[in-house]
């Protein structure tokens, strides 16, 4: 039987990885929107620009990501972007 605090904790932690979800599904969508414009760049720049995408489609979410503290967003966004990578190779 879980504790109060570890349901409150299951709870927020359900809450930060649906709103994470959220945020990963705009940045592939704001990838593909950009994607001739990101294509269209030097190929050493690509990396760059695709990121600069990521960057800005991010900022849309800085008031929603405002109460989670540093370290939580941190090792979550870690945490998508490794998992973003791995599955990017299949």
């Amino acid at each position: 039987m879980k504790t109060p605090e570890k349901l409150a904790y299951d709870k927020t932690l359900n809450r930060l990885i649906n709103e994470l979800q959220r945020i990963r599904a705009n940045l592939l969508e704001a990838e593909v929107q950009f994607g001739q414009l990101i294509e269209s760049a030097e190929p050493s720049w690509r990396e760059s620009a695709r990121n600069l995408v990521h960057y800005l489609a991010l900022r849309r979410f800085e008031e929603a990501l405002a109460g989670w503290t540093y370290e939580c967003l941190l090792r979550s966004v870690f945490q998508l972007y490794f998992t973003d990578m791995f599955l990017r190779k299949f």
